[in-house]
């Protein structure tokens, strides 16, 4: 495996998913077990292809607030016993980010681990408002290593959002790949003032500004999937909305949220999208996979051979392969048409 980090590496890489219509797929993985099971499957679908090499991204969110994976895997975090809110909290995160770093630093330095595997570091939604994702953004050891980062400044209004993604275009964007959203996350205040009709779609015009303002290399859209759409809003993907944006910008857009697509996402390439996240569906098969062997196999006290990490790493890996290796052949399918 080899870990790209140069930007004009990983820009050719979206170059390439852009001509074959072959989006770059990203899945997060916060921990060892999804590492591999991501790794594990591109490899097994490289070979099955017979590709000399495949591009992949494996991403993490630092605190970011639907999902702080950084934040809940430092060594000061406890969680509630809801699971999701903090019973403590450090204000760092840097620690643990470059733990993850070294996590990927170590398959890489193996050769003969997942021959032909390229591996593109991406900070998810690196959190503008938050001080501790601010600065790892700023961090230019960090940003020499990550491939993509995502500079999320979307809870800010939108002028605001465009001035400081200017800015750190102009200051980050010769080192590392740049990610940004043009658009303002609405408030609840927002969405109750606009009344009906309201919608969090992107404004094709206000997009192709934000680009032309920025100078960013991808964009992260909102097109109707379940990334930020409003509860009680039918959530489904606005195909035609992301042409719109493909013909002004250029294939530079990113999608996020990609459960309501089903085998739809086969044509998303066709699109203008060259990146494509995945996390949610594939963290929850995974654990299911294991609640369900504990229930098959120990119906009683766990015994040793259940409860031990090295089986809910190895059930866990095995289901996150198989997800993302599903992923992989519906991204992939326009490859076999051209």
């Amino acid at each position: 495996m080899r870990i790209l980090t140069k930007k004009e590496e990983v820009l050719a890489r979206l170059a390439e998913a852009a001509r074959a219509r072959s989006p770059v797929f990203c899945p997060n993985g916060e921990t060892v077990d999804e590492i591999e099971g991501i790794l594990a499957a591109a490899d097994l679908f490289r070979r099955k292809r017979g590709l000399q090499t495949l591009a992949v991204g494996i991403a993490i969110t630092g605190t970011y607030p639907d999902h702080p994976q950084l934040r809940r895997m430092d060594f000061d975090s406890d969680l509630g016993p809801d699971g999701a809110a903090f019973t403590r909290s450090g204000n760092s995160i840097e620690s643990r980010a470059f733990i993850w770093l070294d996590w990927l630093a170590v398959y890489g330095s193996r050769p003969n681990l997942f021959p032909g595997i390229e591996v593109i570091p991406v900070m998810d939604h690196g959190w503008v408002p938050s001080a501790p994702d601010l600065a790892l953004l700023e961090n230019p050891e960090f940003q020499d290593r990550m491939g993509i980062m995502m500079f999320d400044a979307s809870a800010c209004p939108l002028e605001e959002n465009t001035a400081r993604t200017a800015e750190y275009v102009r200051v980050a964007g010769r080192r590392v790949v740049v990610e940004a959203c043009p658009d303002k996350i609405p408030s609840a205040k927002d969405v109750l003032e606009a009344g009906p009709g309201y919608t969090v779609l992107t404004d094709p015009a206000g997009a192709e500004a934000f680009v032309r303002a920025t100078g960013v290399d991808l964009i992260v859209p909102s097109l109707g999937t379940e990334h930020r759409g409003i509860p009680g809003e039918t959530i489904h993907y606005r195909r035609h909305l992301a042409q719109d944006l493909a013909r002004r910008v250029g294939p530079i857009l990113a999608l996020h949220g990609t459960t309501s697509l089903g085998d739809k996402i086969t044509e998303v390439g066709r699109d203008g999208i060259v990146k494509v996240n995945f996390y949610t569906g594939m963290a929850r098969s995974a654990s299911e996979a294991v609640r369900s062997r504990w229930s098959a196999g120990c119906p009683g006290t766990l015994k040793l051979e259940f409860a031990s990490g090295s089986f809910i790493h190895n059930v866990r890996r095995q289901s996150v392969r198989e997800e993302c290796l599903k992923m992989l052949e519906l991204l992939n399918c326009n490859r076999d048409r051209l």
